[in-house]
Formats: C-alpha cells, sequence, structure tokens
C-alpha cells in the first residue's frame, strides 16, 4: 500500500519511530511505481534509468549548469521518483549519511559546492593529456561528494559528467561507464569504488580507460566551460 506524503507525516507525529518521508518503513524508496519490495524496486528502478540514459538525445541541449545537473535527474527519474530533479530539501529530516557512507547535503549546500565547482573550472588552464584521467578522476569524487539527490545520484552524474567532456572535446565511453555500475571492476561496483580509501587511484585507471581524446587536442585540452549558469 502507498501512502501520501501527509498520510506519512501525520504518522510521524503519532510514532515514536524515526521517520523518512522518502521510504517506506521497510527502507524501499517511496515510488511512483507503487513497489514496496526492494528488490523488485531495485530491478525496475534500474531498468527505467538505463533506458533513458540510452536515449539522452532527448534531454534537452543545454549549458552545464546546476539547473542541467537538476534537469538530468529529472530526465532519468521522473517516472520513478516524485520528487525527481529536487534537492534534498532543507526540513526533510534525512540523515547526514548512509549506510554506505554517503554524505546527503540539504539543497542549499549541494548548490554551493556545485556552484563553486563550476565557477573553478570555468577559465580554467588547459592541462597535459598525460594529467588528464587523474584530472578527471579528482572531478569525479568532487562531484561525487556533493550527493544532492536522496537517490540516483550516481547515474546523473554520470549524464552531468559525459556533457562535460562533451564541453571540452573528449569522448567518454558511457557503455564502458554503464557498465561498472554492476559489472565489478578489480571487485568493486562504480559505487563501491567511489567509496573506496584508493577512489582516486581506480577512478584514474577506470578513464585512462573511457576517456579518447581527439588527436587535434591530444597535446593538452580543457578549454573553458562555455555559458556557464547558476
Amino acid at each position: 500500500m502507498s501512502y501520501s506524503f501527509s498520510e506519512r507525516n501525520d504518522y510521524a507525529k503519532t510514532s515514536t519511530l524515526a521517520f523518512n518521508p522518502y521510504e517506506y518503513c521497510n527502507g524501499t524508496p517511496v515510488n511512483n511505481q507503487g513497489i514496496e519490495s526492494m528488490e523488485l524496486f531495485q530491478v525496475v528502478s534500474a531498468k527505467i534509468s538505463r533506458e533513458k540514459m540510452a536515449n539522452k538525445r532527448h534531454l534537452r541541449k543545454s549549458n552545464l549548469s546546476i539547473g542541467f545537473f537538476r534537469e538530468a535527474h529529472k530526465f532519468l527519474f521522473s517516472s520513478i521518483y516524485g520528487w525527481a530533479g529536487d534537492f534534498i530539501d532543507e526540513d526533510d529530516p534525512v540523515k547526514e549519511s548512509d549506510q554506505d557512507g554517503e554524505k546527503k547535503h540539504s539543497a542549499k549546500k549541494a548548490q554551493l559546492r556545485l556552484t563553486l565547482w563550476l565557477i573553478s573550472h570555468a577559465n580554467e588552464k588547459a592541462i597535459p593529456a598525460n594529467k588528464l584521467a587523474a584530472s578527471l578522476a579528482t572531478d569525479f569524487i568532487s562531484l561525487y561528494r556533493v550527493h544532492p539527490f536522496y537517490d540516483g545520484n550516481i547515474r546523473t552524474l554520470l549524464v552531468f559528467f559525459e556533457r562535460f567532456c562533451e564541453a571540452n572535446g573528449w569522448k567518454l565511453d558511457m557503455d564502458y561507464m554503464l557498465s561498472l555500475l554492476d559489472k565489478p571492476q578489480d571487485g568493486l561496483s562504480l559505487k563501491e569504488t567511489l567509496n573506496a580509501k584508493n577512489a582516486h587511484f581506480l577512478l584514474e585507471d577506470i578513464f585512462k580507460k573511457a576517456i579518447t581524446i581527439p588527436a587535434s587536442i591530444a597535446k593538452a585540452s580543457r578549454p573553458a566551460i562555455a555559458g556557464y549558469m547558476a
């Protein structure tokens, strides 16, 4: 049975149990599909979002911005979550970290961190091609740690990061990156890799395999991010 947010909030007022408006009592995310089984939800959610990622041509072409970050999440998850595209609200009783140690930042913190990241790259100098993988690993980890959505952060980040690479003239092998969501990389999924102590080393190796640099910019690259918008 599915409950509205108001019904769940009414329950919270009379219950001594901790209440999370994003999850059913068994921990399954509240979803538009009405699925309460975590196992079934994970299968359905993965299938829907992967299909959307394979049809990104329907995602509006826009400049790299916080707005695009939200838009990418909404594109991927609008049929799964009623809050798709919305950062975690300031007033939602969401714990700061989940069981995997991931930081979940409120809307203001997430917007600030994303803004600072975008500004820092707006006029960045070109970097040697042999240092590109290491630089991308740093960028990916930095964006992952923003973690502004209650769920779907890695898949959204992959879409955003692909656009970031396109803006700089690099080709990101998305089929390879998507395969790492489930298929272990040195025994780790992409999520486990991001939370590993040696995450930067592992990601650098991943980007060495996933990034193609055109010959025209092979010596050094990273033009400014054009059209930055908050």
